[in-house]
């Protein structure tokens, strides 16, 4: 368990600068681990390197419950291993139990900026001030240098829609990815997108006027 600039054993002593002010500056992940604990010897070498592969984009602290048994008690730690993550000093998000590598690094992807979530942020202030020939080269570019980002589906679809082009924007919905399904922003873009198709495909207000008239008119 060699520390390294990324990582280091944690106690109640340091647990408030490293963990809670260093959450302020980017996420800590904290491992709640005991020497005894199968899993957790199963998992520390997964987190030790997902932590140096991503060099500094999240802190790896490790706390040794058996040593800390009134840190493991404040934050509520009931079974091992349990990895709680900290950001602007407050725990998050956790796990329990030594989940995959796949998983962890989904995870870890919801909670640590990428410097392609940096450039479709670009593209939405491109898309606010009307400049959508700058919001589509940002968008090719974070698709180009980061495909795997599901953010960039969102992305493509809030172009369509300041395009204009609330059909195909509908129509990209269609082909929403598994893991966005549920997303709060793409579920109310579907209801303010499905409000404006409805709105573009109505008669105007005139006809609407008119026949209304003309129902409301005696029959000879």
């Amino acid at each position: 368990m060699t520390d390294s600039a990324h990582i280091a054993a944690v106690t109640a002593a340091d647990f408030e600068q490293i963990v809670i002010q260093g959450s302020f500056e980017r996420p800590v992940l904290v491992d709640f681990w005991a020497d005894w604990c199968a899993p957790c010897r199963q998992l520390m070498p997964i987190l030790s390197r997902l932590a140096e592969e991503f060099k500094g984009q999240f802190f790896l602290a490790k706390v040794d419950t058996e040593a800390e048994q009134a840190l493991a008690a404040q934050f509520g730690i009931r079974s091992l291993p349990t990895v709680q993550l900290f950001k602007d000093g407050q725990a998050v998000d956790q796990f329990m139990g030594a989940l995959p590598e796949g998983q962890i690094r989904e995870f870890l992807l919801r909670h640590i900026s990428r410097a392609s979530d940096r450039l479709l942020d670009q593209a939405r202030q491109a898309m606010a001030d009307g400049d959508l020939s700058a919001a589509t080269t940002l968008i090719e570019r974070a698709e180009r240098d980061d495909p795997d980002n599901s953010r960039i589906f969102i992305a493509k679809v809030q172009l369509k829609a300041a395009e204009g082009d609330a059909q195909g924007a509908l129509e990209l919905l269609e082909h929403t990815p598994l893991d966005l399904a549920t997303d709060p922003d793409l579920a109310a873009l579907r209801g303010r997108l499905a409000f404006s198709a409805a709105v573009t495909g109505a008669p105007p207000a005139d006809a609407l006027k008119e026949s209304d008239l003309r129902s409301q008119s005696p029959r000879p």
